[in-house]
Order: structure tokens, then sequence, then C-alpha cells
């Protein structure tokens, strides 16, 4: 229940309640490994100030295997998988580093680096530019609503919010 309700949370806080945040830090110290490496993940997923420090508390306080390798694995990602996409073949690693080069171009000033949507300025916290792509059910759903959104663009009510601006 515990880790169900760090996982819940993590929506308020991307919304800007950063009230959660030290909640997560107190979870990473709880007896249940599965609420640490919880904690823990969403700590890193969220890019909490300090995750790494705690992360590293975190592995010198729990001795369990889970937590060893979770916090291993947070603090030293492989390099591979973050820079590269050995799986795909040469066709498909082109299109994704052209795909990559467009985002970086285009996208990422409203959708934020992360794709969790660019702070928009004078408003208040939790206020981005543009929706999140980052584990959005319409970018994960049908590509065809991809498609269309970057064809025509997106305005109007969304997941409770009003975006205005088209690009």
């Amino acid at each position: 229940m515990r880790v169900q309700a760090i996982r819940l949370s993590e929506t308020l806080y991307k919304a800007g309640d950063r009230s959660f945040a030290e909640d997560y830090r107190a979870a990473t110290k709880d007896a249940d490994a599965d609420v640490a490496i919880q904690a823990m993940l969403t700590l890193n997923t969220l890019k909490v100030p300090d995750a790494s420090a705690i992360e590293r508390a975190t592995m010198e306080g729990a001795k369990t295997r889970g937590v060893q390798e979770i916090g291993k694995y947070l603090l030293a990602p492989p390099a591979a998988a973050a820079t590269t996409n050995a799986s795909l073949l040469p066709e498909q690693q082109q299109q994704m580093s052209k795909g990559g080069t467009i985002y970086t171009e285009l996208c990422f000033e409203c959708h934020g680096t992360d794709g969790l949507g660019a702070p928009l300025a004078g408003a208040p916290a939790g206020t981005t530019m543009a929706p999140p792509l980052a584990g959005s059910p319409r970018v994960q759903g049908h590509r065809d609503y991809v498609i269309k959104a970057l064809l025509h663009g997106l305005t109007g009510p969304l997941a409770g919010r009003t975006y205005t601006q088209v690009i």
C-alpha cells in the first residue's frame, strides 16, 4: 500500500506539490525493501534535489540485495542503454537519432528536455507550457494520435488543463 501511495503522489509532485520530496526521503529508510526501492526510483525519476546522496545513504543503511542493485543502477546507469539502442537495426538507429535531433530542435522548448513539460514563466509552480509526453497515455496509446498532433497541433482542454500555444 505504501509503494502505491508513493507512485500516486508522483503526479502531485509533477504538478508542483514539492512537499512530497521529504516523504520520499523518509521512505528510503523504511524497513520494507520494496518501499525503500520505490522511494529511490521516485527520487531519481522526479530528479529530486540530492537524490544521488539519498540513494547512497539508503544503500549504506539497507543491505538487502534489491536496494543494493537498484542503488547501483541509479547511481551508475549502464552507458550503453543511455546512449545507444544496440538491439535496433542500423536503419532504426538512424531513425531514432533523427527523431532525437528533431525533438531537441523543435519540441524540447515546450515539452522540456525530459518530456515532462517546460515550466511556464510567471505561472504558478507546476504549470507547464505543454503537456507532458513522458508517460502520457496519449503518446503511448495509438500512434495516429501523436502523428495528428504533430501535423495539426493541439490546443484546448487536456487532462484538466487548457493549452493555448500551437507551433
